[in-house]
């Protein structure tokens, strides 16, 4: 398994290959946006813990389909009631800094969200700008999310959301949106399969994270999972770190060390920063 911050080779006088790969990258973005499309079409409004007073409970969500429905939300102190991730707890805002009288949403015939707070005390802002009586928030802006401020301490992140499989735990990544989604069913569908598994992304999207996934996900779990940043192994030592040696077999080898690959013999090896691999290293 591997994660790279970019393919490792790239051959840019090579007309052929880059054709064949802007292909494959057009069709691989082609599928990824009918997936978000089926998705988008199951989903219904819901709001997100963004702050709270209590830091445990930011990335709940209190999902709301009756808004679809046409019925009114109201959102409070007592309601609606919001979900950790993986459904552990479920609980309402819950703190007396929130008012009891609520804040009401509710559809508008073209689709639009409207935000009523003529029952309620509670200072009320979107996307920074505070509000009178009544709001209208479009409903395409509600697909990429709006952001609710009640008073000093909370913040919700209205926007829709698609249901989540009790089948795909979260395995450590928090959110709640199409694309995570998509990144857990992925886990899935590669978890049990014995094949090497390319991870690709920025430096600091969880590259590593994804690997333990697959690999807590997997028949694997119960070996070891070993990680490398191949960008820190120099040439001098590679051939030892990785495939071990016994003793004798160069100076200073006083005794057997078993290399990374026999370490995770059974489970999984996670080469980091593959991109970043020296010349030298690549043939090994």
């Amino acid at each position: 398994m591997a994660g790279a911050d970019r393919p490792s080779s790239e051959h840019p006088n090579d007309s052929a290959s880059q054709s064949v790969s802007a292909g494959w990258r057009h069709a691989e973005t082609q599928e990824s946006l009918v997936s978000v499309g089926r998705f988008l079409a199951r989903a219904c409004p819901a709001l997100t813990i963004l702050c709270h007073p209590i830091v445990e409970r930011i990335g709940d969500v209190a999902r709301l389909p009756a808004l679809n429905e046409g019925c009114d939300i109201s959102v409070s102190r007592l309601e609606p009631v919001f979900t950790s991730v993986g459904g552990r707890t479920a609980e309402s805002l819950a703190d007396p800094r929130i008012s009891r009288r609520p804040v009401r949403l509710r559809r508008t015939r073209t689709g639009d969200i409207e935000i009523d707070r003529a029952e309620t005390s509670t200072h009320v802002a979107v996307n920074g700008r505070p509000i009178s009586e009544h709001h209208i928030v479009p409903a395409d802006a509600v697909q990429h999310g709006v952001v609710l401020q009640l008073g000093q301490y909370f913040t919700l992140w209205l926007k829709m959301l698609g249901p989540i499989s009790p089948a795909e735990p979260p395995f450590g990544m928090v959110g709640a949106n199409a694309a995570i989604e998509k990144v857990r069913g992925d886990v899935v569908r590669v978890a049990d399969l014995d094949v090497p598994v390319l991870i690709r992304g920025e430096s600091g999207t969880g590259k590593e994270l994804l690997a333990k996934a697959i690999h807590n996900a997997s028949h694997r779990k119960a070996r070891p999972f070993v990680a490398l940043n191949m960008a820190a192994i120099t040439p001098s030592t590679a051939a030892s770190e990785l495939f071990g040696h016994v003793r004798g077999a160069f100076t200073g080898a006083a005794r057997d060390h078993d290399g990374l690959f026999m370490r995770a013999n059974g489970g999984t090896l996670f080469l980091d920063e593959v991109g970043e691999t020296p010349a030298e290293l690549q043939a090994m």
